[in-house]
């Protein structure tokens, strides 16, 4: 008796490409909301992106996508390099492990190329982002105003700072930063007066409660950043001038106020500078450990200058620089020059700031003003903070700047942008 065999029509497999291309696309939308309010949500939706992607079956899409959109193949670069820096990585297995998945997030850049082809994909999902900026901008507001306790259920602890919602001042300020910069160029770029002033309205509260409430300084330096970045958008080199001085202008007015975020951080951060004796044990502060931890991380790009620890293995490291100066150790130095100096020698420094500007060259090749003030908004962001924090190290950080990549440049190709 002859057995029948299970045929694959190819109208089966479109079907079959079409649904898990959706709901990678999907995926990739509410990530918009997830990364300023969830980890898990993160997690969640990523891993849902990699169970459509698989899925879909678009494996030879996916390879024509590398080698036809310059920004994913970059972004294979990165994770290469990383893979071959965990070979001879100092660190523990779960350390390197940690590295190597972070750098792995770089992925989703060559797998949002296949899924999100629309402009139509790219606006929903930063309408999802604005959203969540906009109710985490609010909260923190009512929680500075004490209308939220600070032993709210679901909210981080506002012990150390009274403003923070879902994340801590560090990562909300940088998201509060980056969100009053997306609020601005829909403000520039939106179709109708009413959505023009009310995301002005949005840019204009989210950068307040960054100057003025947010304990985040990192993220204070990023909004000037990109405030005068954005005025040289709209005006070109004399608004640059004008951002210039705005920036200094309000830069002392909230200085002058003394119960201003900026004047308090400010002047924690000159007191430590001048308080801070090298290699001597002090009180934890965010000023004296930075600078205990560049002190360290620099001796040890001199031992490795060439090829580094590896990947992961800069905790493993500052261990032991640690244990014989009798100092506390460090997961990271809150810096990423010296973080991928340290993990991958000098090589690791010019592969970021080749990360950066190559992202800035290519963004100018965007057809779209908007999404082209965006991708190299986010490119100035990332490289000024990166000097005070280490920000693809950190997961929403990193998710933030690979995920906001992904929409921008998914249907580039080259010099041209690819339309659906």
């Amino acid at each position: 008796m002859q057995t029948l065999q299970p045929v694959v029509t190819a109208d089966a497999l479109t079907r079959n490409r079409f649904s898990a291309t959706s709901l990678g696309r999907g995926a990739f939308i509410l990530l918009g909301v997830s990364l300023p309010v969830a980890t898990f949500g993160d997690v969640v939706l990523t891993f849902t992106i990699l169970v459509a992607w698989l899925a879909a079956l678009r494996f030879r899409d996916t390879a024509e996508a590398i080698r036809s959109n310059p920004v994913a193949l970059f972004a294979v670069v990165w994770v290469f390099v990383h893979a071959i820096g965990a070979l001879y990585s100092v660190g523990t297995p779960a350390e390197v492990w940690r590295g190597v998945t972070k750098s792995a997030i770089f992925l989703l850049i060559p797998v949002a190329v296949i899924m999100v082809k629309r402009d139509r994909d790219v606006r929903l999902a930063h309408y999802a982002f604005m959203s969540a900026i906009g109710v985490t901008m609010l909260l923190s507001y009512l929680r500075w105003a004490g209308v939220i306790p600070h032993d709210a259920p679901l909210l981080k602890d506002a012990g150390y700072s009274a403003s923070v919602v879902f994340k801590y001042h560090l990562t909300q300020n940088l998201l509060l930063a980056y969100g009053a910069f997306l609020f601005a160029v829909y403000a520039r770029s939106g179709s109708t007066r009413n959505m023009r002033l009310f995301f002005g309205a949005c840019a204009t509260l989210t950068a307040v409660n960054v100057v003025f409430i947010g304990d985040g300084r990192t993220g204070q330096v990023a909004l000037m950043v990109l405030a005068v970045y954005y005025s040289g958008w709209l005006a070109g080199k004399k608004g640059v001038a004008a951002g210039i001085a705005a920036v200094i202008v309000i830069g002392l007015v909230a200085y002058a106020l003394p119960g201003s975020s900026l004047h308090k951080r400010a002047a924690l951060a000159i007191s430590d500078a001048e308080q801070w004796q090298p290699g001597t044990r002090a009180e934890p502060s965010g000023v004296k450990e930075r600078l205990e931890f560049y002190r360290r991380a620099l001796t040890m790009l001199e031992h490795n200058p060439w090829i580094g620890v590896g990947t992961g293995g800069f905790a493993a490291a500052d261990r032991a620089a640690a244990s014989r100066v009798g100092m506390p150790p460090t997961a990271h130095p809150h810096n990423d020059y010296l973080l991928q100096g340290v993990e991958l020698g000098a090589f690791g420094i010019l592969l970021l700031i080749a990360l950066y500007g190559f992202i800035w060259r290519e963004a100018g090749r965007l057809d779209n003003p908007a999404q082209r003030a965006l991708a190299r908004g986010l490119v100035l962001m990332y490289a000024s903070a990166s000097f005070g924090t280490s920000m693809l190290n950190d997961h929403t950080e990193t998710l933030l700047f690979v995920w906001m990549n992904a929409l921008l440049f998914a249907g580039y190709h080259g010099a041209r942008v690819r339309r659906a």
